[in-house]
């Protein structure tokens, strides 16, 4: 019966000029998945399909792959001072991975080097840049606890993907730059989108958000406008007095923020644009927390 199985997958790839998934794929060039319903649990953690390699496209034609909430479904690994460019990720359905999609830096800590929560290491210093322009559009991803997670990333576009039910974050990013986040619809999370160490020039528009926390983190020059917001905690809070970190140059434009303790939350933010965002349904509108003199709120 197992071998009739494989014949059929075979046979359909084949028909279909596409790859039937499995765990531990290694992609170097584009690649088109055969659509249907696959279970591919992660054993090693490490992404059952793996992406080290620039120009590569992956493009799941509506497939399914299922996990059980052990592994990732798709890593794209790169260092700092090797630039991996011109990689998408397209049309998945991700179900029950501990992460959907993670753009992930490799870095050796040496004898003597401990990791910093707050700075980071590598990529910081070498100020972002290990993905340039990575595209992650069209996806569904469900169950599990992370949507999608970048790291390092500059000029990347994550558009028109569905995320929900996860326990923990939709979308995290950290030391990215001049990413675009945009149209995508994300319901039943925790902090459903996570600025963090020194995430910049990130624009985020058109949003449909909805979860404990909504935008959170800290960001430079960074653009908030057009999402709505639906949130049991705050809509949007920037700055963290854990790091001792602020966000500054920041506008938050035209967003509609329903049923949060807190609409807009700043915890020393420095210079910021507020300006003809609609609340409903929120008990404190606008709250500065210890904030810097150069807010402009409207």
């Amino acid at each position: 019966m197992k071998m009739l199985c494989f014949l059929a997958l075979a046979a359909l790839a084949f028909a279909q000029d596409c790859t039937v998934p499995y765990d531990g794929m290694v992609l170097n060039e584009s690649t088109a998945l055969c659509p249907g319903t696959y279970y591919v649990p992660n054993a090693d953690y490490e992404g059952a399909i793996k992406i080290s390699t620039s120009g590569v496209e992956l493009d799941c034609n509506g497939a399914t792959l299922i996990g059980d909430e052990m592994g990732k479904a798709v890593v794209i690994s790169g260092r700092a001072g090797e630039p991996l460019s011109g990689i998408s990720i397209r049309n998945c359905d991700f179900r029950d991975y501990a992460v959907g999609i993670f753009a992930k830096e490799e870095y050796d800590v040496g004898p003597g080097t401990s990791w910093n929560y707050c700075s980071g290491l590598s990529c910081l210093d070498r100020h972002k840049g290990i993905f340039l322009n990575l595209k992650i559009t069209g996806n569904r991803i469900s169950g599990g606890y992370d949507g999608i997670t970048l790291e390092c990333v500059t000029g990347g576009t994550v558009e028109g993907n569905r995320i929900s039910n996860l326990r923990q974050s939709a979308i995290r990013t950290f030391n990215s730059k001049g990413v675009s986040i945009a149209n995508n619809r994300v319901s039943g999370v925790g902090s459903v989108l996570g600025l963090y160490w020194g995430s910049e020039n990130m624009v985020i528009t058109g949003n449909a958000l909805s979860g404990t926390v909504g935008i959170t983190g800290w960001a430079m020059d960074t653009y908030i406008a057009g999402n709505t917001i639906d949130a049991d905690n705050s809509g949007i809070s920037l700055g963290d007095a854990t790091c001792g970190s602020s966000s500054d140059h920041v506008v938050i434009f035209n967003n509609v923020i329903r049923n949060a303790a807190n609409g807009i939350v700043f915890h020393g933010v420095g210079r910021r644009m507020v300006e003809a965002n609609f609340f409903e349904d929120v008990g404190m509108e606008i709250r500065v927390n210890d904030a810097p003199l150069g807010g402009c709120f409207k």
